[in-house]
């Protein structure tokens, strides 16, 4: 978020909040609060609409942590971070 006259940042004018009035502000597509489109698989979407198996293989993409040699003050700390994004601190 921005805070404090653009003019600190180089601009001439008050930053402004924008909401899109075709979008609800929160929740899921009924623009309910809280509401979800619920659970969604997208592999299994793409096998049903287009016949398409994925051979997605997560490893590839991250790398494997070693939980017993990180410090526990920063696994904690990564925990209550990950539980923070995920909406459940």
């Amino acid at each position: 978020a921005l805070e404090g006259p653009s003019s600190s940042r180089g601009g001439g004018s008050e930053a402004m909040n924008w909401r899109s009035k075709k979008s609800p502000a929160s929740g899921g597509l009924s623009g309910k609060p809280g509401d979800s489109i619920g659970a969604w698989d997208q592999f299994a979407a793409n096998q049903e609409k287009f016949g398409v198996k994925t051979s997605f293989d997560e490893n590839l993409y991250t790398t494997k942590l070693d939980k017993d040699k990180i410090d526990q003050a920063k696994l904690k700390h990564a925990e209550r971070i990950a539980r923070e994004i995920e909406g459940q601190a």
